[in-house]
């Protein structure tokens, strides 16, 4: 009936024919989302909303101050992947979706605009990072397996979501260019076979209650605007989340979606990128 996927996949999806629109009327904690993500145009597009936004947050750099010494804070800067000092120190998220775009982005390419980037454009972000290979200590799914290398010093620094700074106790960097921000949420199988049950889902995953769990259990950013009124200044500093999300959300990157036969050629590359091509 459901799947979850993230803010730049509605298009593909859509065109592909796996997705119906939402009916947001079926929706009571609809209008207590903030704007800024349910009117973004991968999600908000072709006069109907196409998924219904529920977890938020920032793909960047955590990194250990104490050995990464040089970095200080408000002068962090995504050129910490091509620094000589950090050859073998870093663990990277075997995720083009993440990975890529952070690569891009310190590149200085516009992931907000992907439907002006060409093949041409993917070729250079790997060349570029083909330069900086030996930085690299390990890819990884495994968060577990990237924050333990955190903590054991077996790395210093990690491309990654905001759950491993949570976890592991190190800074996420707020790099001069931007992070990598994202939302994923739940979008309606073209012929789900129990709506009432799907609508049923979707609104208790987008409520108050679920934002104030996620702001505090997992650290991240929530599309309930009423969740934020549940945790402190503090708490919420202590997480790495945003006191003030609607400009946090706008200082970000979110990436919309390239064409399909680009996006196909950048996972493609990120394959042969990995196992050292």
């Amino acid at each position: 009936d459901l799947a979850h996927p993230c803010h730049s996949d509605p298009p593909r999806w859509n065109r592909a024919g796996v997705i119906q629109p939402l009916d947001t009327s079926r929706l009571s904690n609809w209008n207590d989302l903030f704007p800024e993500l349910i009117n973004m145009s991968t999600i908000n597009f072709d006069g109907n909303y196409w998924m219904a936004p529920v977890d938020w947050g920032d793909t960047s750099i955590v990194y250990n101050p104490d050995k990464v010494d040089w970095v200080k804070p408000g002068e962090e800067s995504f050129s910490l992947l091509w620094d000589e000092r950090m050859k073998g120190k870093f663990a990277i998220m075997d995720s083009a979706a993440d990975s890529w775009y952070v690569y891009a982005i310190a590149l200085g390419l516009d992931v907000k605009k992907m439907e002006n980037i060409t093949k041409a454009d993917v070729d250079m972000v790997y060349e570029k990072a083909a330069g900086w290979r030996g930085n690299v200590k390990m890819f990884t799914t495994d968060t577990a397996t990237m924050e333990q290398a955190l903590m054991d010093e077996e790395v210093w620094a990690a491309l990654c979501w905001n759950e491993s700074s949570w976890n592991s106790g190190y800074p996420m960097m707020s790099p001069k260019e931007g992070t990598l921000t994202w939302s994923c949420g739940l979008v309606l199988h073209k012929d789900a076979p129990n709506l009432d049950l799907a609508y049923d889902l979707i609104d208790a995953a987008i409520s108050a209650e679920s934002s104030a769990y996620m702001l505090s259990e997992w650290g991240y950013g929530h599309s309930n605007k009423k969740g934020f009124d549940t945790i402190s200044k503090e708490a919420l500093a202590e997480r790495g989340v945003a006191q003030d999300p609607i400009t946090h959300l706008a200082n970000g990157n979110f990436n919309n979606s390239p064409s399909d036969e680009v996006n196909d050629y950048i996972e493609q590359k990120w394959a042969e990128y990995t196992i050292g091509g």
